[in-house]
Formats: structure tokens, sequence, C-alpha cells
């Protein structure tokens, strides 16, 4: 017996050494498309803010914080409604039977796995630029701050109503594109849209 359960033990440490490498590619996959987002909105605000703006964000550590995060949660949040219009687009060309099967393009479960993961992930940021934000709405009472609280908290309703009908419903489908496409429309109003008031 105890030769048996020394084999066991080796056969699974074996079979962890095999699926570890998979996993890391998955999680690499996952993020670099975030890591790149992130990455050009912020060349953008360097090559377009004035140093006045930087160096006021350099002596406010709070603020350089929350703007961070809310960059962050956009771009999940984007990346994650990108997903589902792919899985749109996979799931039409599937059903009308126009798409050839090949390697480079995802099987429609790995999309809508990738979908649901970002799209948890991206709630759950959205919770807490919403919590770091309600700081900074307090401290400036303007119309562009309560716009943007506005939109965001709009967009925070329409996310977790998707999950939660998602985890305790079993949603997806149409449902879920609705509720993913008018959440990232609410954040772009939210975050860009304050611009023009």
């Amino acid at each position: 017996m105890g030769k048996k359960h020394k084999r066991i033990k080796r056969e699974t440490l074996i079979s962890y050494l095999m699926i570890a490498p998979e996993m890391i590619l998955m999680l690499i996959f996952i993020f670099i498309p975030i890591v790149y987002a992130f990455s050009i909105i912020s060349l953008i605000f360097a090559t377009f803010l004035s140093s006045h703006i930087i160096q006021m964000l350099n002596q406010n550590t709070l603020m350089l914080f929350h703007i961070g995060l809310s960059l962050f949660t956009y771009a999940v949040c984007f990346i994650a409604t990108l997903y589902v219009i792919q899985l749109v687009w996979l799931d039409r060309n599937l059903k009308k039977r126009k798409i050839q099967f090949s390697p480079a393009i995802p099987p429609l479960m790995a999309v809508e796995r990738h979908f649901f993961c970002l799209f948890a992930m991206g709630e759950a940021l959205l919770t807490l630029t919403l919590i770091s934000g309600t700081y900074h709405v307090l401290q400036a009472v303007t119309p562009e701050n309560l716009h943007k609280a506005i939109f965001s908290f709009l967009a925070w309703i329409s996310f977790g109503i998707a999950c939660f009908g998602h985890w305790r419903l079993g949603w997806r489908g149409k449902r879920m594109i609705i509720y993913a496409i008018s959440g990232i429309i609410l954040l772009t109003i939210g975050y860009f849209g304050s611009r023009l008031i």
C-alpha cells in the first residue's frame, strides 16, 4: 500500500508540473491585453497632459491612485466588451456555418470563460474605483464630478445585475451582451463625456 501511495503522489506531482506552464500561459494571455491597454492610455496622457497637471498629481497621491485605478478599471471593462463582441461574432458565424475550423479561431467556450472572468474582475475593480472616488466627490462637488459619479454608478449597477444574473440565474447570451455593452457605454459617458459638460 505504501508503494502505491508514493506512486500516486509522484504521478500527481508530475501532473501538476505538466499543467503549471499552461496555467501560467493562460494567465499571461488574460493580462497582456490589459497591460497593453493601460500602457496606451498612459502614453496618451503623458503626451497630451500639461506638466502642471502632472505636477499636481505628483503631490496628491490619493488622486493619482484613483485615476490609475479608474484607467485600469476602464481598460478591463473595455477588454471584456471586446470579448463579448468576439463572442457574438463567433456565435453568429457558427450558427450560420460560415466559419471554417481553424487553430487561429478560439473555442467559443474559452472566449466566454475569459469574458466572464474579465467581466467579474471589471465589476470588482469598478467597486473599488467608486469607493476611492467617493472621497474625491465629497471634497469637490462639481458638475463634472457628479456626472462621472452618476454614470459610473449606473455602469456599476448594470455590471452588477449582469454578474448576479450570470452567477445565480445562469444568464448567458443576449442578456449578458446587452448588459456588458450598456455598462461600457455608461462608463465611457461617465469617464469621457464629462468633457462635453
